[in-house]
Formats: structure tokens, C-alpha cells, sequence
């Protein structure tokens, strides 16, 4: 079964068959923390993730992670990872200087 989430404007959300890291870190998350402003589900485990407060998650290719790594070492921060569902090289990364 495909994996997909729902995400209200509050950030709620309702999920399935997602991979096992986001999972987890979205079923621990406290009532309190700040709720899911956008994800994108990509090929395999692939996925980022931007909570309301900012903050990111995200877990990546190798080639993705590579890119990721090489913007936040020069000082950028990624605001955005659109994954393509099937394709794991095409992407889009979104990033904006401190």
C-alpha cells in the first residue's frame, strides 16, 4: 500500500504506511510541539519534513544528503524538499542565508 498523510492548517495530521522514521517521529511528537507545516514523501524511506516552528526533518539519498549537507555547511538553511515520489535523483531544494 502507497504512503500518505493529511495535514490540516493547524499542522494536525493523519497518516498511513509511512516510512518508519517519520512514523516514529511524528507518533512521539507532544501535543505541545509545533504541528507539520509541509512533507514530501519521496522514493523508498525518502522524506522532508517542516514543523510550524521552523524546524525541519528529513532523511535523504545519498546524493540528496550530499547537496543538504554542502548548503547548511555554507551557512544556508533548507526551507523546502520536494521529493518525487518514484525518481530519487529528481528534486527540488529550497534554502535561504541565516
Amino acid at each position: 500500500t502507497l504512503p500518505w498523510i493529511i495535514v490540516s492548517r493547524d499542522g494536525r495530521a493523519a497518516w498511513k504506511n509511512l516510512p518508519s522514521r517519520l512514523d516514529h517521529l511524528l507518533s512521539r511528537r507532544m501535543a505541545n510541539q509545533a504541528g507539520i507545516a509541509e512533507v514530501s514523501l519521496g522514493s523508498g524511506d525518502a522524506y522532508f519534513c517542516r514543523f510550524l516552528d521552523g524546524t525541519t526533518d528529513y532523511c535523504l539519498p545519498a546524493q540528496q544528503a550530499q547537496i543538504a549537507q554542502d548548503l547548511e555547511a555554507r551557512g544556508l538553511t533548507i526551507t523546502s524538499i520536494v521529493l518525487h515520489p518514484e525518481l530519487s535523483h529528481d528534486f527540488v531544494i529550497r534554502s535561504t542565508y541565516h
